[in-house]
């Protein structure tokens, strides 16, 4: 008797809390403004001697995102793709540019206010695809690099499926390294390599739809 009862009250308590649980996919949109923060350290290599010298390889870029996830209860996850412009700047008398898109999963906490205005914090890891060139030295390298990102931002509620999302976030993109072929210059071995630290501070705003 003990027995059943015990198993009666497990299933109604799964039940309830089965049916507590809301699932609600959506897809979302953004538009991005980046503060490219990135630095790049070159050295230069003439024989047995060396010299390096560090630069700043930032610049404002604006870029877009999609993303797909489900919302459970008040986290949502997330699987979003990033495209971005290029940042190009003049360094040391050579025209460097940066380029990286990234495939992110990202987890948001939303923090309920029983208004239409949902703050909520974000965080997620994933994978950067960074292309890195100095056409006047010929260097150039493609990067798949380990990515990561956090924020905080708030969605105004438009309707009952369409969201305004407003937030900032910081993006770590890794690290990427150059070199160039080892040349000779009158008997003397000359080479170059850059590595660069690739980080951006982002603005967006879009719009996200659930059904």
């Amino acid at each position: 008797m003990k027995k059943t009862l015990l198993f009666g009250i497990s299933a109604v308590l799964f039940t309830i809390n089965a049916n507590a649980v809301e699932y609600k996919p959506y897809v979302s949109a953004k538009l991005n403004y980046s503060k490219m923060d990135n630095t790049a350290k070159f050295t230069n290599s003439f024989g047995p001697l060396s010299a390096s010298q560090e630069y700043n390889v930032d610049d404002d870029v604006v870029g877009g995102s999609l993303a797909g996830g489900i919302k459970i209860n008040f986290v949502r996850f997330e699987l979003e793709g990033n495209l971005h412009q290029k940042a190009e700047k003049t360094v040391a008398g050579t025209n460097a540019s940066i380029e990286n898109n990234s495939i992110m999963f990202n987890t948001y906490i939303d923090i309920p206010t029983n208004t239409l205005f949902t703050p909520y914090i974000g965080f997620g890891s994933g994978i950067a695809i960074v292309r890195a060139k100095d056409p006047e030295i010929n260097l150039s390298k493609t990067n798949a690099n380990f990515a990561w990102q956090a924020g905080v931002g708030t969605a105004v509620e438009v309707t009952k499926n369409i969201a305004v999302d407003l937030g900032y976030r910081y993006v770590d993109n890794g690290s990427s390294t150059l070199s160039s072929k080892e040349a000779n210059y009158m008997g003397v071995n000359v080479s170059q390599k850059g590595k660069l630290k690739l980080r951006s501070n982002e603005f967006y705003l879009g719009m996200r739809y659930t059904f």
